[in-house]
């Protein structure tokens, strides 16, 4: 081989090492779309580090749907039912919303946490756990995605309830 051909098979080669560089660096990234629009929770993956098809890279928090976790006594329990009404006051705020309970699940329902943005308390576990939703919340551009924050669940048919109605009715 002569000069001119090593300097053009040089010149090949390194068009070749551009090329498979640049298919090398394309697979290093990708565009993430996700089917629902929220807001990131968690990145589970570290810069450089390799993922798997199927693996989870991001928790997405859908805050369209946000749910009231609360921890109540045996007594009152017993008492409540799925589809009642409730009301929910977040504390530090005088505004009331209006909820049902979507979930009865007993005394410590981990589990149930599972794939909520915010786990429970060891506290919250030795009560037993009540599910509500409060569609107005999202509603609310200052609480559209409040998560974390803590209020007050009052059961409209709970025994404090019973005991306002009775007051009520004879004008105490």
């Amino acid at each position: 081989m002569d000069k001119e051909q090593l300097k053009a098979r040089i010149a090949q080669l390194d068009r070749q090492i551009d090329a498979e560089r640049l298919r090398v660096n394309s697979l290093t990234f990708a565009t993430l779309s996700a089917g629902i629009s929220g807001l990131v929770w968690d990145i589970l993956v570290d810069d450089g580090q390799y993922a798997r098809r199927g693996q989870d890279l991001v928790k997405i928090v859908d805050c369209n749907t946000l749910i009231v976790a609360a921890g109540v006594a045996e007594s009152l329990y017993d008492s409540l039912s799925v589809g009642a009404a409730v009301q929910f006051r977040l504390f530090g705020d005088d505004r009331i919303f209006d909820g049902t309970i979507t979930r009865l699940g007993g005394s410590g329902a981990s589990s149930l946490y599972a794939n909520l943005a915010v786990g429970p308390s060891a506290q919250h576990l030795q009560r037993f756990d009540v599910t509500v939703t409060v569609p107005d919340l999202a509603a609310e551009p200052d609480l559209s995605c409040a998560i974390g924050r803590t209020g007050r669940v009052i059961f409209t048919g709970g025994p404090i309830a019973q005991f306002r109605r009775f007051i009520t009715r004879y004008g105490l």
